[in-house]
């Protein structure tokens, strides 16, 4: 079975006594040599490696430079087998010749794979892959391979074992075609169904025509065939380029174009060596298809690409329009709310003295100041001296939110317990539940109650929770806590109201935003939370709210540092 390794140690001599002496000859090297091998290898190497260069982490990639390495060493293995001169080095390349074309089927497999999953082989196919790369190393210099070696002719004769790898060499081509056009039908791939489907005609290309090369020129032993292998590889490097350029394929679009106008006139250049008027017409023809081919690709891409600058154009001048006038609609809104503040202050300025006064005088008429009044209409002043003090309550709270958004809201802060208003409050409000029976307690515990800021301002948070639990509760209960809880003062109004559903728990401390509440009490204005939120984060506490859900009641939070 290893016969071949004595028989290579037995050939002795060159394949021409009148090259003794020399390794290699271009003399009896077709013309087509020049052509088709060496400008594939430099070509398709220089693009390979400079995408691998460009990302060499990526799967695809590192794929595609095993698969050209292959295709690489294989025409240098061939190129060997025409230019050398002594029968060692050519019944070795005719031995490795084997191990190559196996290699680069396995390798082109192995990329079809790692292009449309772009993921790792699995364990199985690479066990498979690497038992027949085992396989092929084992049998190389066996007779299976090379049975033996023509000393006239200077060719190997081909073993048993070549009637597999022709097989696979012409299965692997329709394989990969007809695999690539039922994966990308896969949802999965359906953003990159065009892409996977060109590709697998790429490759289908570049191992179709590699493969009838092969089995044509063994079938009529007629190797110069052979030489028109490689093109299937430049076939293949243009479809790469075409999906670089249209696909943004690794993301090397000028170079790839690049190696395609070197790769035409290399094969125009070509011309020059060689004196064969039929190989001259044969690769005049292919040039010419491809160039048209790809020269069409490339005016298709470019005119893509221009009517995707002029649409991008298009719209960054629109945006730009938006833009201005998104910028004027914002300077007039600025401006509308300006005036809008500067109103609302205005207004409330101008209601506090005749509220003050219809205050006042229904106060003195309720009391009997002027006189004994009526039942009815000591009713109707009583009602009237309500609704004044609450259009009062209204006009003092957007007198803030006017004066917190002109930034004129001024805080007189100073060390105090929070207890002498939290407590005191409590104890007001506690009069006007009982009126609606509902009891309100207070409790503080035994801990640091002292915050740094203006008492009033906080008084008027404290109060506007009390009051609102006090609103938005028919019966039950409404419970006033004060805690310190890990150096944090925290206030607590809980109740058995109405309670808050998540909804409008998001959007309870904005402004105007009653939720529910409104249902119960008309007279409100919206404001109080709002205000009670701004007047914390002045104060840099916070606010919040827990509620188990309508119909559940609620819990109001004030949270502020704790001072010595």
């Amino acid at each position: 079975m290893y016969n071949n390794i004595f028989q290579f140690l037995n050939s002795a001599g060159t394949c021409d006594v009148n090259q003794a002496g020399q390794l290699f000859s271009l003399e009896s090297t077709p013309s087509l040599l020049l052509y088709s091998y060496v400008p594939a290898v430099i070509i398709a190497l220089s693009l390979v490696l400079f995408i691998y260069f460009k990302d060499r982490k990526n799967l695809i990639s590192r794929a595609l430079v095993l698969f050209t390495f292959f295709y690489s060493f294989w025409v240098l293995n061939i190129l060997l087998q025409w230019i050398s001169v002594p029968n060692k080095l050519i019944l070795m390349a005719w031995q490795m010749t084997a191990f190559f074309e196996v290699g680069l089927c396995l390798s082109a497999l192995h990329l079809f794979v790692a292009f449309y999953t772009k993921e790792h082989i699995t364990k199985r196919l690479k066990f498979a892959l690497v038992f027949i790369t085992l396989v092929m190393v084992v049998l190389t210099p066996t007779y299976l391979n090379i049975s033996s070696y023509d000393f006239e002719s200077c060719e190997g004769i081909l073993g048993y074992v070549w009637y597999f790898i022709y097989a696979f060499e012409l299965i692997l081509p329709f394989s990969i075609l007809i695999a690539g056009f039922i994966k990308s039908k896969n949802p999965k791939y359906t953003e990159r169904k065009k892409e996977i489907r060109i590709f697998s005609v790429a490759l289908f290309i570049c191992l179709l025509v590699f493969s009838i090369s092969n089995l044509v020129g063994e079938y009529y032993q007629y190797y110069s065939l052979n030489l028109f292998g490689p093109l299937g590889l430049l076939a293949f490097v243009g479809f790469v380029t075409y999906l670089i350029l249209n696909f943004k394929l690794f993301n090397i679009r000028i170079f790839s174009t690049q190696i395609l106008v070197i790769f035409l006139n290399l094969a125009i250049v070509s011309l020059l060596l060689i004196n064969n008027l039929v190989a001259i017409h044969l690769i005049t023809v292919f040039t010419f298809v491809l160039a048209v081919f790809f020269g069409y690709l490339l005016i298709m891409s470019v005119k893509k690409e221009i009517e995707q600058k002029e649409n991008l154009e298009r719209l960054r001048l629109k945006l730009e329009e938006s833009n201005i006038n998104l910028e004027t609609a914002n300077e007039k809104l600025k401006g509308l709310d300006k005036l809008k503040t500067e109103f609302l202050s205005l207004a409330s300025h101008q209601l506090r003295s005749p509220l003050t006064a219809i205050k006042g005088y229904a106060s003195m008429v309720k009391d009997g100041d002027f006189g004994e009044v009526a039942p009815k209409a000591k009713e109707a002043v009583e009602r009237i001296f309500e609704s004044s003090q609450n259009l009062t309550i209204i006009v003092e709270d957007l007198l803030n939110v006017s004066k917190i958004e002109s930034g004129g809201m001024k805080y007189e802060k100073a060390n105090f317990d929070m207890s002498e208003i939290v407590k005191t409050t409590a104890e007001d409000l506690s009069i006007m539940a009982a009126k609606k029976n509902i009891k309100l307690s207070y409790s503080a515990d035994s801990g640091n109650h002292n915050v740094n800021g203006d008492k009033e301002k906080l008084r008027q948070v404290v109060l506007n929770f009390i009051d609102n639990s006090i609103k938005y509760t028919k019966e039950g209960t409404i419970e006033v806590k004060l805690e310190n809880k890990n150096d944090k003062v925290l206030v607590s109004v809980k109740d058995t109201g109405m309670g808050v559903s998540p909804e409008i728990m998001a959007t309870l401390f904005q402004k105007f935003a009653r939720g529910e509440g409104q249902k119960m009490n008309t007279g409100g204005s919206g404001l109080g939370l709002y205000l009670a939120k701004e007047i914390v984060d002045a104060h840099k506490g916070r606010v919040w709210v827990e509620s188990p859900g309508m119909g559940l009641g609620s819990t109001f939070f004030i949270e502020l540092d704790a001072v010595n």
